[in-house]
């Protein structure tokens, strides 16, 4: 399927991005990764189709398409909704493939490459490290560098200033009650899309893959992200499970409102996605295909009906158990036999 034409953008779109990056303003020509999707060719030995694979597996981005799983593991630390992130991604793939070159790719590199190979190593990887950090972490050492006598010492004391003060374990509880599963699916939903956003921008601005921005961008939102997660969870939770130190001693703080890192990373998203939705006019004109919109229906229509019986039924049971009490209760004393 042929990609998008960029043909209709004018370069003044990307005037604004040139003051930051003077090589950008030319037309960027994006890999379509579903060009040749045979996996059988009897050319080749075996009959199969080796130069399709390796030049899909020795892609330049395989490397750090696993650290990115690894960091995002890291970040979000609930293996159930790192898979969820996966497979939702792969399927935003599939639904904006008539609109973005980069997003048309081969069932067997989504699937298998992407998701059973590349995604799994990065959250299996990320996960384990995680599960270190939860038994080894300690809280930061106030200790002053001139108290350490060896070198060893205060080198170790140096990186530790670097690194969190703390390391909390988040227990998202997604399967908990549907309330909570829809308070998980919102740490999803943003981060999807934070990752569809940047292949918008970089389509619509004419930005290449390689440019120092796409770089910037994701170290900046690295550093948002790590707080802002930490923050919704603690807003969910209703408190944090780290003490807080005080002049009156050690206590545990509870959150009624959002936190402020929290707030700049739902701005940020809905700024980058107002600015693709500006610059994207007249670049799609592909209609979408009719088998997405069904599929997405459907999926809405499911996920709404199994929410709503889920949040039935218990009030359902808790409903039948109070009536029964009541019933029990209500029963009038039989006289006592000693007195007749």
């Amino acid at each position: 399927m042929p990609g998008p034409s960029q043909a209709s953008m004018s370069p003044a779109n990307c005037h604004a991005v040139q003051h930051l990056s003077p090589s950008l303003g030319a037309e960027v020509h994006y890999r379509d990764y579903g060009t040749s999707c045979a996996l059988r060719d009897p050319s080749q030995w075996l009959g199969i189709s080796w130069s399709n694979i390796w030049s899909t597996l020795f892609d330049e981005f395989v490397i750090a398409h696993c650290l990115g799983w690894w960091a995002k593991a890291l970040l979000i630390r609930n293996t159930t909704l790192l898979w969820a992130y996966s497979i939702g991604f792969e399927l935003l793939e599939a639904t904006f493939a008539h609109m973005l070159p980069n997003f048309q790719e081969c069932w067997w590199d989504s699937w298998v490459l992407d998701v059973a190979i590349c995604n799994s190593l990065g959250i299996y990887l990320g996960m384990a490290t995680v599960r270190w950090l939860d038994c080894r972490y300690t809280n930061y050492n106030w200790q002053g560098l001139s108290e350490l006598s060896t070198l060893h010492q205060k080198a170790k004391r140096s990186f530790a200033q670097l690194l969190p003060y703390s390391w909390t374990k988040l227990d998202w509880m997604a399967f908990s009650g549907p309330g909570r599963c829809l308070q998980s699916a919102v740490v999803v939903a943003a981060c999807l899309a934070v990752e569809v956003n940047v292949f918008f921008l970089k389509y619509a601005l004419w930005i290449p893959p390689t440019n120092w921005l796409i770089t910037a961008r994701l170290v900046l939102w690295g550093l948002i992200g790590a707080p802002a997660i930490r923050e919704y969870y603690e807003f969910v939770q209703g408190y944090t499970e780290a003490e807080v130190f005080t002049l009156k001693g050690g206590r545990k703080v509870q959150f009624y409102k959002l936190g402020t890192f929290a707030w700049i990373a739902l701005a940020l998203i809905a700024v980058e996605t107002m600015v693709s939705v500006k610059f994207g006019r007249g670049l799609y004109p592909a209609p979408w295909p009719p088998a997405v919109l069904i599929s997405w229906a459907v999926f809405i229509t499911l996920s709404g009906g199994f929410l709503l019986l889920w949040q039935v039924r218990p009030m359902q049971q808790q409903q039948l158990t109070t009536t029964h009490v009541t019933d029990v209760n209500s029963e009038p004393e039989l006289p006592d036999k000693k007195l007749l």
